[in-house]
């Protein structure tokens, strides 16, 4: 392989790449290069072809990996699935988009943009196996915005903490504490009308939806603007 070797994408949607070059799979073999990406681990294969396909008798769960294995090498060549006779693992120089993006939000004071925080992972892929690691990352990332946004305002970057704020937001328009950083950062650019619509907006929003009114922590945050500090 050269130096752009085979580039594996989820965030957004499935993406194989070899040396640049997008590779067309078939659905099974998406779903066990996948599957080997979100694990980062060897799997049996056993275990994977049961994780594939549930429903499946062992002889033909078994027979669908080995076919999609194949149809694998075939377009990609070997150097993306380690093969051994109980195991499988993706190749370790296959660069995932997931493990990357998961890798930067643990330290947001070196992450350059929120743009790699924007995506779902597999979106509409119905497989139980794929929700989990789709809901873990999701809370993953909406903490790490809100992070990124507290970082930005605090070193004086706020058109960098608005844009994680609104990200937050956008991605999860219920979760208060995305919105009480979202209030800070208007709040710290001297923007005090947009930090109360901003507040009214949830507000209205959270009673509508579930009947709930903000936390204390998020009404004192404005009780000074709306003279009850």
């Amino acid at each position: 392989m050269g130096e752009q070797g085979v580039e594996l994408r989820l965030l957004g949607g499935f993406t194989l790449s070899v040396e640049g070059r997008p590779v067309a799979l078939a659905p099974t073999a998406e779903r066990l290069l996948a599957c080997l990406a979100l694990e980062q681990r060897r799997i049996s294969r056993s275990a994977m072809a049961t994780t594939l396909w549930p429903d499946a008798s062992e002889r033909r769960s078994s027979g669908n990996l080995r076919s999609a294995l194949w149809r694998i090498a075939r377009v990609a060549g070997q150097a993306v699935v380690l093969r051994r006779t109980h195991d499988l693992q993706l190749h370790q120089g296959v660069h995932v988009d997931f493990v990357r993006a998961s890798r930067q939000a643990g330290d947001v004071a070196e992450m350059a943009t929120a743009e790699a925080l924007v995506a779902d992972l597999l979106p509409g892929w119905p497989d139980d196996w794929v929700a989990v690691h789709r809901e873990c990352f999701r809370q993953l990332r909406l903490s790490a915005l809100e992070s990124l946004c507290a970082h930005r305002r605090d070193h004086g970057r706020l058109r960098e903490a608005l844009t994680a704020g609104l990200t937050a937001v956008a991605a999860d328009p219920l979760r208060e504490s995305a919105y009480r950083e979202l209030v800070a950062v208007h709040l710290a650019d001297g923007n005090v009308a947009e930090a109360l619509r901003q507040y009214h907006f949830y507000r209205q929003l959270l009673g509508s939806q579930l009947g709930l009114t903000p936390s204390r922590a998020m009404c004192d945050l404005v009780a000074p603007l709306l003279g009850r500090g």
